[in-house]
């Protein structure tokens, strides 16, 4: 009886062990852990169970890396993409999953220059009306001292030109009655 419970116990340590190698050839996170707690309870070498512990480390670290890669793919967050890659890269993680992300990384990238760019040009066409309108601003002369008539008020044309408190051309016109808004 002795005799056959230490043969269950070696078979009990021959199978922990073949399960804490097969786990760390597959690199399979749940089997890792599983592995390592048979091996520990069925008291394996330490040094083989803390390599497959380094091993187990190593692997969330991955997971880990490209869950956030993957969450970072889908939100499009480009500085946090470039980052993860770079990171994903270093732990050797699964090179698809790189590849896809880098993919990403690179779309992102291209959809930022070209809206930089639409925003570009549109500033540049709304630089070029206004440059227009200044032109047709300053083609219309006023003569300083004709009288005008504005919002149905009549008065006289005292100033014509640019001011420090506002862009463009500006006309200055005296009332005749104590109306305006600076009168």
């Amino acid at each position: 009886a002795e005799l056959k419970v230490q043969q269950d116990a070696a078979r009990a340590k021959v199978a922990a062990h073949s399960s804490l190698l097969k786990a760390v050839k597959t690199k399979d996170v749940q089997e890792l852990k599983a592995a390592i707690e048979n091996a520990t309870k069925e008291g394996i070498d330490a040094s083989q169970v803390k390599r497959a512990e380094a091993l187990l480390r190593e692997e969330e670290m991955k997971l880990d890396v490209l869950s956030r890669l993957e969450a970072a793919v889908a939100e499009r967050k480009v500085s946090e993409l470039k980052q993860l890659v770079k990171r994903a890269r270093e732990v050797n993680a699964d090179a698809a999953q790189v590849r896809k992300a880098e993919a990403a990384l690179r779309e992102e990238e291209a959809s930022d220059r070209k809206a930089r760019a639409e925003a570009l040009r549109e500033e540049a066409s709304t630089e070029r009306k206004m440059r227009l309108s200044l032109d047709a601003a300053a083609a219309f002369v006023i003569d300083i001292g004709k009288r005008v008539t504005v919002a149905g008020r009549s008065g006289t044309v005292r100033f014509h030109g640019a001011t420090q408190f506002a862009a463009g051309v500006w006309v200055g016109v005296e009332l005749d009655a104590p109306v305006g808004k600076n009168d």
